[in-house]
């Protein structure tokens, strides 16, 4: 799990390096949301990101890039992923994610988008 300044940077050099070469980088943003109409309190969004980052830290490759992006966000660099097989990244993280919270209503949602 790396700070958001160092995400940013990591992000703008791939960017810069996306220009010369051809590897395939997805850029993806996991969002802490509610089932149905409830209300998250803080303690609920806490809980929420501690499972997520527990999840993505177990579940994402050691070369892939995590980080809190804020209180509810976490932003990930996903390398050498094939955009049409990124529906496997995005099946496991939420597979575990729903394993592992405790409080049903919460749940994550995830984006991803190729760099």
């Amino acid at each position: 799990i790396c700070d958001k300044s160092y995400f940013k940077f990591l992000y703008d050099l791939e960017c810069r390096n996306r220009q010369r070469e051809t590897k395939s980088i997805i850029i993806g943003l996991i969002t802490i949301d509610n089932k149905g109409h409830v209300i998250l309190s803080e303690e609920d969004i806490k809980l929420g990101m501690d499972v997520l980052i527990e999840v993505a830290y177990n579940n994402l490759r050691k070369g892939d890039v995590v980080s809190k992006w804020n209180e509810n966000q976490v932003a990930i660099l996903l390398y050498h992923v094939l955009e049409e097989n990124i529906y496997i990244v995005h099946d496991r993280l939420k597979e575990k994610f729903d394993e592992k919270i405790t409080d049903k209503k919460i749940t994550i949602n995830i984006r991803f988008k190729p760099l």
